[in-house]
């Protein structure tokens, strides 16, 4: 009996050592932030995709993980991440010379399509499809957007719309295999110096354009001004001869009317006290009518400048929604700097100025509503504005047009207007 008890035992002991192995073998996991497909050896691909976390699984079957959260690589000449050795890589332009570049990029992979993505690729991993699949691509896709611009664009100012261009590229070519681009940035473009005294040239060409162009501008908006402020003097001027000579109508009046007064002194001394009593009221009158005739004045001089004050600030308004296109934007992205909110939101435009909108003006817009802590998408639906434009958040519209300004600030500008024409 002790016999069979003890080969029992061992019995017993074996089989659950092999449960114990058979346990693991048959347990799988799964890392935070990714998903496995199941590949059945006898039948391929189940269609069962695992979440994070342990699975058990029949030996019979392989899982194979695939990220879906976002993953940075890189493409550098720098020992960077994933990029232990010199993976910067050569792009054309389209005048025929080699720019260097490093850039980095981040991705992830479709939960919804990584069991095809799996047969796509031939049961290789989110791993190995990014060393032989996604960094090949990066670099063949984007010497096809780089060949379609000249050298001084690339490393100068279009940087960062051939970005925004090369970003929206690389998402539409990767995602039919299921590949989900989130950003991709040049961090580093080089070119030879024979190139970069080229391109510094043209820089320095192009700056010394816009200073003579400001310089211009600046010249032509002083005229105007000078030409306004003569027009506001002589205005000034002919008020205050109009002024005078009213002030001397009156003056003239009143001695006329002392001297007649004068004249009839004696005669109205005999009069009754009746006569005296009725005397008086005449000059009452007659006061009452000056007085009267004084408001008027005053109150026509008071139309008169408020009437010029209106003008100004007309005038003022036209000069700053005829601005050109440069100054004009410009002057909007100051306003978006003071308006702009810590939220997301979409920013609405004309339609006339969404035609006119200067390259890059949508990155520029994002930075500044970046620096107030929020963001802003332009709205490519043109709205019925005159000019400037309307912030919306969560449904909520703020109103920053240039009337809408103007308006605002009537009373103030009107303020500042008085005091510089009439103080």
């Amino acid at each position: 009996m002790r016999k069979k008890g003890f080969i029992g035992a061992i019995v017993l002991a074996v089989l659950i050592f092999g449960g114990i192995i058979l346990a693991l073998l048959c347990t799988s996991r799964v890392p935070a932030g990714y998903v496995g497909v199941v590949y059945n050896m006898n039948g391929g691909v189940d269609g069962e995709v695992l979440s994070q976390g342990w699975h058990l699984v029949a030996p019979t079957k392989k899982v194979t993980t695939y990220s879906i959260g976002i993953e940075q690589s890189y493409l550098t000449s720098d020992d960077k991440g994933d990029s232990k050795n010199d993976e910067s890589f050569s792009i054309p332009t389209s005048d025929g010379k080699t720019v260097r570049v490093n850039l980095e990029f981040s991705y992830r992979f479709d939960e919804a399509r990584v069991a095809s993505t799996f047969v796509t690729f031939k049961g290789k991993s989110g791993e190995e499809i990014k060393d032989t699949f996604i960094k090949p691509k990066i670099i063949a896709w984007t010497q096809e957007v780089s060949a379609n611009y000249p050298v001084t664009d690339i490393f100068g100012d279009k940087r960062t719309a051939i970005n925004a261009e090369l970003d929206l590229y690389l998402k539409e070519k990767f995602d039919k295999y299921g590949i989900i681009i989130d950003t991709v940035n040049f961090t580093d473009i080089s070119v030879d110096s024979e190139t970069a005294a080229a391109i510094q040239k043209k820089v320095t060409a192009q700056q010394e354009l816009e200073l003579a162009n400001i310089e211009a501008q600046t010249a032509k908006i002083q005229a105007n001004k000078d030409k306004e402020v003569a027009m506001i003097q002589a205005q000034k001027d002919k008020e205050a001869a109009e002024i005078q000579a009213e002030t001397a109508i009156v003056k003239a009046n009143a001695e006329a009317e002392d001297i007649l007064s004068q004249a009839k002194a004696e005669a109205e001394k005999r009069q009754s006290s009746i006569s005296q009593k009725s005397a008086s009221e005449v000059a009452n009158y007659k006061e009452r009518v000056v007085s009267s005739i004084d408001l008027q004045r005053r109150t026509k001089i008071l139309g008169a400048k408020q009437e010029m004050i209106a003008a100004v600030l007309d005038k003022a308004y036209e000069t700053v929604a005829g601005l050109g296109d440069k100054e004009y934007f410009e002057l909007i992205l100051k306003m978006l700097g003071k308006y702009a909110l810590s939220q997301e939101g979409e920013i609405f435009f004309s339609a006339n100025d969404l035609k006119r909108m200067p390259t890059g003006f949508e990155q520029d817009a994002q930075q500044k509503a970046q620096a107030n802590g929020g963001s802003l998408k332009v709205s490519r639906k043109g709205m019925n504005i005159e000019n400037g434009f309307v912030l919306v958040y969560g449904g909520i519209e703020e109103n920053c047009t240039l009337r809408a300004m103007f308006d605002a600030k009537r009373d103030e500008l009107a303020d500042k207007v008085h005091r510089m024409l009439f103080s």
